[in-house]
């Protein structure tokens, strides 16, 4: 079995890769300042007289496009032409919106999104939380911390799945709500191959480490050495270090002991 060095880059870098995305994914629109990012799990665009019913939303601002994010969501109006409101930063937040008499709206009367379908979205979160802690320990050539970091990596992969499943609910849930509404979750999709790998790859290097070392402990009981690449190409040597199809020195002795019993006294 290869040794642990040729799962240990492959494995560092799927992790590194994955927990990227889970951070950029974790960032996502609003930030702490109230600003949006390119990073949002549902987006929305001509959205046609669409008005925020939030409490301290403009209520005369017509809305044209919609950011859903992990945190809340910001709105685009039709005349600024910007995404200047963005809500409160929570990990259960609530949006409102209203539509306007004309039959072109993208909203049906009143669509609201509640908390109960935003509160689960902080999933990603732990996930990302989980893989920081089993890419640090994919560093350690420890053998107890490598099995640690590969049952770390796998859990990693079942929060983000779990995560996956709950963007694609709150998915279908605001397409009912709000037309013309499309996903932009792939950043958590595309890290569950690269967690699902990463875990694979350290619990491979734990199990060539691990073998190496009770080679290790049985070879130092015994006092026998590690066959080297080309041994069984190697032949046998002799008493005199000559090599040849030799027979091997402890059948060598039982032959030579045996002859010399048979051999009449003072013939030597």
């Amino acid at each position: 079995m290869p040794s642990r060095k040729t799962f240990c880059v492959p494995a560092l870098v799927a992790s590194f890769i994955a927990t990227a995305l889970l951070l950029l994914a974790t960032v996502g629109s609003p930030t702490t300042f109230g600003n949006v990012t390119p990073f949002y799990l549902v987006s929305g665009t001509g959205l046609n007289n669409i008005v925020d019913a939030a409490p301290n939303a403009n209520r005369d601002r017509q809305i044209d496009a919609l950011r859903f994010g992990m945190w809340g969501y910001c709105s685009r109006g039709s005349v600024d032409g910007n995404y200047g409101y963005c809500s409160d930063n929570d990990n259960a937040w609530s949006a409102r919106f209203n539509a306007t008499t004309n039959l072109d709206s993208a909203a049906f009367g009143t669509s609201e999104i509640g908390q109960s379908w935003t509160r689960g979205l902080v999933v990603v979160v732990v996930a990302f939380v989980v893989s920081v802690v089993a890419f640090a320990l994919s560093f350690f050539p420890h053998l107890t911390l490598q099995l640690v970091s590969s049952i770390l990596h796998f859990l990693a992969f079942l929060l983000t799945l779990i995560a996956f499943a709950i963007q694609i609910a709150f998915y279908i849930y605001s397409r009912r709500q709000i037309r013309q509404v499309s996903a932009a979750f792939y950043m958590t999709l595309i890290s569950l191959p690269f967690l699902l790998f990463a875990a694979f790859t350290v619990c491979c290097g734990w199990r060539s480490s691990k073998r190496g070392d009770d080679y290790a402990a049985s070879s130092e009981y015994t006092g026998a050495k590690a066959p080297g690449r080309f041994s069984r190409f190697r032949r046998n040597k002799n008493a005199t270090g000559e090599t040849g199809d030799q027979i091997p020195m402890d059948s060598r002795s039982r032959v030579m002991a045996a002859y010399e019993k048979d051999q009449p006294a003072g013939t030597y």
